[in-house]
């Protein structure tokens, strides 16, 4: 059982093709009505990270 854990962090913590991110978006696009406002804002945080606004940009 250690070793499964141990695989599934690692795959956790490896990074996630742009393309994988993409596949899974769409597939949530049906069950957004249905997540509860917390679930929203974490899926959100996760997949955007972190957004900079500048006068003449956005980061």
């Amino acid at each position: 059982m250690l070793s499964t854990a141990r695989k599934k962090v690692k795959a956790l913590s490896s990074p996630i093709a742009e393309e994988e991110v993409i596949k899974a978006l769409n597939d949530v696009n049906g069950l957004w009505e249905f997540m509860f406002p917390g679930t929203k804002s974490e899926l959100l945080r996760m997949v955007l990270g972190k957004i900079l606004v500048f006068p003449e940009q956005i980061s």
